[in-house]
């Protein structure tokens, strides 16, 4: 019998919108979202927004076997790979993720361009484009620490902004989250804002120090 030829695999192409929707509803659920990930969502913004609330998952959180494939797919490290304040045992990077995100930015671009196009063809297309213009990115809804007014990165930050002199149950009561989110999201503050909270041994917050410098002096210190 002639030999079959094997079939050669499609490259991967990222997960699905049913995936990403079972993804979402999920994360809303145990992370209660405010605002909740708009599961009608084009996937790109779906994709987008959950990579920006992946920092809040728990090892305590409970996500059923299809969500725990999305967040393969996505890079996301698994509830079972972070430590008890949720940060990540391990880098996980998705190459499909790379590639998909590369193509959806061109599309965007392309997309982008065919609108100019259509807009400078009228006067009154052009001024409106000429008002956007003048409104800075920094200046649209942003909480004291970066964070999206609205979401629950924003009730953490302005929490912790005024939990100087409070101890961490309390200031996590009033972000609205537990004490273990709360340190997880103190944690991100650090590495990617540049704002470091002092806690003390009885779990009361000294001071709250930002900038560069505070980082440097704590790596000096290891």
């Amino acid at each position: 019998m002639p030999r079959q030829k094997k079939r050669k695999l499609k490259p991967s192409q990222g997960p699905t919108r049913k995936e990403l929707k079972v993804l979402a509803r999920e994360m809303n659920k145990e992370q209660e979202q405010v605002p909740l990930i708009d599961t009608r969502a084009e996937p790109d913004d779906m994709i987008k927004r959950i990579m920006l609330e992946a920092h809040e998952i728990l090892p305590t959180d409970k996500y059923s076997k299809e969500a725990l494939r999305t967040m393969r797919a996505l890079g996301i490290a698994l509830p079972s790979q972070r430590d008890s304040d949720g940060v990540p045992l391990k880098k996980t990077v998705s190459v499909a993720l790379k590639e998909e995100n590369k193509m959806a930015t061109k599309k965007k671009k392309k997309k982008k361009l065919k609108k100019l196009k259509k807009l400078e063809k009228s006067t009154t297309a052009k001024k409106k484009v000429a008002k956007k213009s003048t409104v800075p990115k920094s200046e649209v809804e942003k909480s004291v620490y970066g964070h999206r007014e609205g979401s629950q990165g924003e009730a953490m930050d302005e929490a912790i902004a005024a939990g100087e002199g409070k101890t961490l149950a309390k200031v996590a009561k009033a972000g609205g989250v537990e004490v273990a989110r709360l340190k997880g999201h103190m944690k991100h503050l650090e590495s990617e804002h540049n704002v470091r909270v002092i806690v003390d041994d009885n779990d009361k917050i000294t001071a709250i120090k930002t900038g560069k410098a505070s980082a440097k002096k704590k790596k000096k210190k290891k």
